[in-house]
């Protein structure tokens, strides 16, 4: 289980990330593989997290959940 420090972290390198390339897209496991280097069962909480604060949208492709910058969030 994540600290509260450790989510705090991944939620500031997830939207890092997606700063320098805000129409990246993925799921919790790449975004855990690719994006952030951290186990992805705490990138999962830091997703959930960003999610529920809308500065992540979600996708359901049908057989996973894909992730990426909230467009609203993009404009403002």
């Amino acid at each position: 289980m994540s600290s509260d420090n450790e989510t705090k972290i991944i939620k500031k390198q997830i939207m890092d990330y997606l700063k320098r390339f805000p129409d990246a897209k993925d799921s919790a496991e790449g975004i855990a593989k690719w994006w952030v280097k951290y186990p992805e069962q705490s990138v999962k909480k830091a997703i959930k997290e960003l999610f529920q604060e809308k500065k992540l949208a979600k996708i359901d492709d049908g057989t996973t959940n894909i992730y990426g910058l909230n467009d609203y969030k993009k404009r403002s």
